[in-house]
């Protein structure tokens, strides 16, 4: 960048350019400053510092090298802190040292602007305060307005035929810069002038708007347009809020809440267990089941023997309910022990031969 002897370059826009050209990259400078800082000391050379700011596609001029070498010069070592340098430039995709104030609302990446606690600050997207890497040319009203309908009408035609319209480009873009020729862009045009659609005079107008200084046209910045136009032309889908009927049916299967099917015991249990304040003792129900199963202070009595509750305890607990005859229990206990003896002879594992009949583990088989 030349420069004038008697108008010395500004240091915020050398700083500005810059971040323009890191934010996109996503481009640490710190990493490439640091590898010519052994010793840590947070200095470098000036040589060193504009060698790793080449490195990193960033090219300085004499002056503009000598307006950063002022501002971040070290006054003991005459190098250039670069920690410095790198925490404003960074700033670019965050707020540096946030870790001093945990109270501070981070802003989104490409934004210079602070939030404050008090103030709640409305942030531009990210890079809104980078300069745009491209500008279409100034056009009059008149010619505004056509490139508008231009747009539209691509957008449209391109959602209905399923064209991409970068695409048709690409292949003639080598460096993937985003720019083709003039010529390129008028013979890769998806749209021949033959079909009606277009004409000779609006493409021209497309390619002079969207072009730079040397004629190349910007065709991925006419396909961003084309996608944010084709999503504005979707029709919302009309909706509305579900609003069930009040009805004072019952259904069926609103009596297998369990809590309705054990609401008589419950209100037994709080009527047995609660206190004269309202308050329910649990530790009271919790003595009186643990004594089915266990004794009372059986630590006293080490040589007591513990046996497991009987069929008469856990009967109510049971899913069948029914009620067997002394002659039908009696058979079913010598049935019982005829299969505990042969199973003892035998030494066979009777619960996964039930298991392979219960193959979702309901402890039941017909």
């Amino acid at each position: 960048m030349a420069t004038n002897d008697s108008y010395p370059p500004n240091v915020e826009a050398i700083e500005q350019r810059i971040k323009s050209i890191i934010f996109p990259r996503r481009i640490r400078i710190q990493e490439f400053i640091q590898r010519f800082d052994l010793l840590h000391h947070r200095v470098v050379g000036q040589q060193q510092f504009v060698r790793a700011l080449n490195q990193c596609g960033v090219s300085l001029d004499h002056d503009e090298a000598k307006v950063l070498f002022h501002k971040y010069a070290d006054e003991k070592t005459g190098g250039v802190r670069y920690y410095e340098f790198c925490d404003n430039i960074n700033t670019v995709f965050r707020i540096t040292q946030a870790e001093k104030n945990p109270l501070l609302e981070p802003p989104p990446p490409g934004c210079n602007m602070v939030a404050t606690v008090d103030n709640v600050l409305d942030f531009p997207p990210a890079g809104a305060c980078l300069p745009p890497r491209f500008t279409p040319r100034v056009l009059p009203v008149e010619k505004r307005v056509q490139i508008d309908d231009i747009i539209r009408r691509l957008a449209l035609l391109s959602r209905a035929r399923g064209i991409v319209f970068k695409y048709c480009y690409q292949d003639f873009d080598k460096l993937r810069s985003g720019y083709v020729s003039s010529a390129i862009f008028r013979r890769q045009f998806p749209f021949e002038a033959a079909e009606g659609k277009f004409t000779e005079e609006e493409i021209a107008l497309l390619a002079e708007y969207f072009s730079r200084e040397d004629a190349d046209v910007n065709y991925n910045f006419i396909h961003n347009m084309i996608a944010d136009k084709a999503t504005e032309l979707y029709l919302p889908f009309a909706t509305s809020s579900y609003a069930p009927r009040s009805s004072n049916r019952r259904w069926s299967h609103e009596d297998m809440e369990p809590e309705r099917k054990i609401q008589d015991d419950w209100d037994y249990l709080v009527a047995k267990y609660s206190r004269a304040d309202g308050m329910f003792n649990y530790e009271a129900l919790c003595d009186q089941i643990d004594r089915a199963f266990t004794m009372a202070d059986l630590e006293k009595h080490p040589l007591a023997r513990v046996n497991m509750p009987g069929k008469e305890i856990v009967e109510p607990a049971k899913r069948n309910r029914i009620q067997l005859l002394p002659e039908e229990e009696a058979q079913i206990d010598r049935l019982e022990q005829v299969i505990r003896t042969n199973i003892a002879k035998t030494r066979k594992a009777v619960k996964p031969t039930f298991q392979d009949f219960d193959k979702q583990r309901t402890l039941d088989v017909h």
